[in-house]
Formats: structure tokens, C-alpha cells, sequence
């Protein structure tokens, strides 16, 4: 039987802590890292297949040759196994984990796109700016910091998605927004900093090609 296999890019993003929870769990997998091409080939004609059926990544195939999205989902089920498990077993730790970790998604969703480079800078800076979108995910995730992580001592899953953000921004990769945005917000820079110490997580952050 064959190990899961994990497809996204070549990047920390949305899949970067379902990678370490992975690895944290002792579970082997084939980390499958693709480009945009290799994903819209991944689509096929339809823009969606078995492979992807969403059409976007992460996918995690499983040994039984299942196919499954959503990186939450995804982060979750990988986060809960192992001995030392980054996703709490305490429904209530759950619920806090999740409560950060899909604001922090809704914060990349929300990410303003556009074909037009102007109309796309417009609203990024619209969607950084004071007041904007951004700065209030970032926020409200900050009043839930208890320190170093969202759970005190304990890293998490939810740690693991701000490492994604905040290296995001910081690596360029969120055009137009500049890692000014997290001015008002230093818990989660602390935070990062301290994940970034684990060695899994520092392990990952160098995995990039």
C-alpha cells in the first residue's frame, strides 16, 4: 500500500501545516509540490477531476486511494494523530484552534484578485490598509493569543496557519501588502518567531525550491 500523497505548491501557504502535522505524527507521505501549470494540468479540461475536485490545492490521496480538500479539513485530521497531536483532543482548545485558524483562512480568501494590475493594487491597499479587512482578522486573532501560542505552551495547528500568513506576506507573496500590516498586532509576530523556532516548522520554511 502506497503512502498519502500531499499535492500543493512550492510554498508554505494553506498547506504548510497539514506538512508538519504530518511529519509531526510520524506519518511518511509523498509531499507533491506543483506550479500553476502543473495544477491547471492537474484540472484538465474540466477544471476539475477526481484528482482536484475542487479544482484548487491542497488534496491529500490517501493510501486507499481517496482523494480529500479543504485545508482545514485537511490540517485537522493530520493535526490529531500522532503522540504529541497539534490539534487538541479538549473539544474546547478545539474550538479556540478553530476559531483562529479560519480567520486566518478567511484572511487569504479574502484577499482582493484581478487580472488588472491597478484595479488589484487598489484593493489590496483597500483590503491592508487601517481599518481594512486584513488588519481586522489580524485583530481579533491577536485578542485570542494567550502566549507564545494561541494556546499558551501549547503549538497548534492554528499556530501553524499564522506561521503561513505572516511568512506569506513577509516573502511577497500577497502583492501590494507589506508586513506594515502587522504593526498593531505584535502577538502574532511574537508568535510566528517562536513557531519558527520548532524544528519541524524551521525545517519546513527551508523546504522551499
Amino acid at each position: 500500500m502506497s503512502n498519502p500523497t500531499l499535492s500543493y505548491f512550492d510554498a508554505f501557504g494553506r498547506a504548510g501545516a497539514i506538512r508538519i502535522a504530518l511529519r509531526n505524527a510520524g506519518i511518511d507521505f509523498t509531499d507533491e509540490r506543483v506550479d500553476y501549470a502543473g495544477l491547471i494540468a492537474k484540472r484538465g479540461e474540466t477544471g476539475s477531476n477526481a484528482d482536484v475536485p475542487l479544482g484548487s490545492l491542497p488534496v491529500l490521496k490517501l493510501a486507499d486511494g481517496s482523494v480529500h480538500a479543504q485545508s482545514g479539513a485537511l490540517a485537522r485530521w493530520a493535526g490529531a494523530q500522532g503522540d504529541k497531536p497539534l490539534y487538541p483532543a479538549d473539544i474546547t482548545k478545539r474550538l479556540r484552534v478553530d476559531e483562529v485558524f479560519e480567520t486566518i483562512n478567511d484572511a487569504m480568501t479574502a484577499a482582493p484578485q484581478n487580472s488588472d494590475a491597478e484595479a488589484k493594487k487598489a484593493a489590496r491597499i483597500e483590503y491592508a490598509k487601517e481599518g481594512g479587512k486584513l488588519r481586522k482578522f489580524l485583530g481579533f486573532v491577536e485578542s485570542l493569543i494567550v502566549g507564545p501560542y494561541v494556546l499558551g505552551d501549547e503549538l497548534s495547528i492554528a499556530d501553524l496557519s499564522l506561521v503561513g500568513l505572516v511568512t506569506g506576506v513577509q516573502g511577497g507573496q500577497f502583492d501590494y501588502v507589506t508586513d506594515e500590516v502587522f504593526s498593531a498586532t505584535p502577538k502574532v509576530l511574537a508568535l510566528v518567531a517562536a513557531a519558527r523556532e520548532q524544528p519541524l516548522v524551521a525545517a519546513e520554511l527551508a523546504s522551499k525550491k
